[in-house]
């Protein structure tokens, strides 16, 4: 007879064999996976040749924390810096002037000077517009404010909105600003590191927020006149967008942003909608503990797309090329990702992605100027550079 602790150590090797057959294939399989391996997968059929971007040139190196950058012309941009300084750089005579008449900036963790933007008609009235981190009574929070860019100055810049409640932490202040085709202004607001606030209607945090181009509070708001509410609320169950645009085809506002670890977003934003956030994510938390067990729920919208694992996307621009209006192209900067993402959409689906420039620099912005031609700004390399 065998020896009974022989005959446990042979079954036990066996199982462990049996085992190492069957573990070893998945464990190849999923590192052998494009990182975006939970991403919406592109259809088998699609066939749609990407773009594939490169540095055509460095126009300018060591920026201090780029943050955004708007064009005043195909020649002319507007940008800033985290720290608290707006510039004006001229492309073809590469001369970098500073902006004076800059608002003071509440420097913590993620906050600072953030996104820049003009309105629709700045050639009659030359309005410039910036989100940023203020100081206030027991913290900071995102403010927006405008100012008359006249000669190289802001000249009396005015804070329009304040985002509450103030917190005093680092994280997740946003912010993005686009306009509409009727002149109505968005600015996303992070949910400042508290997840809750993305489903509290009575707070600005974790929200797309929608305004009339002096900062009041437009009457076709979908929260006006609702008690317990902030009329200022445009969606809600946002965690922290840092890429806003407007399709210039269709006029529909597209945002991406940050999930936890994974579970990053785009999005088709419209008026009196839940994203989800905290109540459904494909994300988790940071220390891989589970944040709910819900991807999707009734009432809350579903993502055009997501990424897991993250790659962190900042800065949007619609590629216009002729695309029917079913179609459309958008470039998507990333940081943790470090390279740019493209995707293709048909009636808001997926159809195509693609990344460029794979480990270059942390993607900041990026913006398709007036003359066609698309740049972006970068971290680690700090650089303002043209693609081609």
């Amino acid at each position: 007879m065998d020896n009974p602790t022989i005959l446990n150590l042979k079954v036990s090797k066996k199982v462990f064999n049996l085992l190492l057959l069957f573990i070893i294939p998945m464990v190849l399989l999923a590192c052998s996976k494009d990182s975006e391996t939970a991403e919406t997968p592109d259809p088998p059929a699609a066939n749609v040749p990407p773009p594939i971007l490169s540095e055509e040139r460095v126009l300018l190196n060591n920026i201090a924390a780029p943050w955004g950058f708007t064009f005043i012309n195909s020649n002319e941009v507007l940008f800033t810096e985290k720290q608290g300084k707006v510039f004006r750089y001229n492309i073809s005579t590469n001369t970098l002037t500073e902006i004076t008449g800059i608002p003071i900036i509440s420097q913590n963790g993620q906050g600072g000077l953030l996104d820049i933007a003009l309105h629709p008609n700045f050639s009659s009235n030359d309005f410039v517009y910036l989100t940023y981190a203020v100081a206030a009574t027991g913290g900071q929070t995102t403010a927006l404010g405008r100012g008359r860019l006249v000669g190289n100055q802001l000249q009396n810049f005015t804070e329009l909105f304040r985002a509450l409640p103030v917190r005093n932490d680092g994280q997740h202040f946003g912010s993005r600003i686009i306009f509409d085709r009727n002149n109505l202004l968005y600015m996303s607001v992070g949910d400042r590191g508290l997840p809750e606030n993305a489903q509290n209607r009575n707070n600005h945090l974790g929200k797309v927020l929608r305004f009339n181009d002096d900062g009041t509070v437009p009457a076709t708001n979908p929260l006006v006149g609702i008690p317990n509410t902030q009329p200022q609320i445009f969606t809600w169950g946002n965690r922290n967008i840092q890429g806003m645009a407007m399709n210039p085809a269709t006029g529909l506002i597209y945002a991406h942003e940050h999930g936890p670890r994974g579970g990053d977003e785009l999005n088709l934003i419209k008026a009196n909608t839940n994203y989800g956030w905290p109540e459904v994510t494909f994300g988790t938390n940071y220390n891989g503990t589970p944040i709910t067990a819900d991807t999707t729920r009734v009432g809350m919208e579903s993502p055009l797309t997501y990424w897991v694992p993250s790659i962190a996307p900042s800065g949007m621009t619609f590629i216009v090329k002729g695309q029917p209006n079913n179609e459309v192209d958008i470039l998507i900067g990333a940081l943790a990702g470090t390279h740019l993402h493209w995707l293709k959409l048909r009636d808001n689906k997926k159809i195509a992605s693609t990344r460029s420039m794979n480990g270059y620099a942390r993607f900041r912005d990026v913006r398709q100027a007036p003359d066609g031609k698309i740049y972006a700004m970068t971290e680690s390399p700090n650089r303002f550079i043209l693609l081609r």
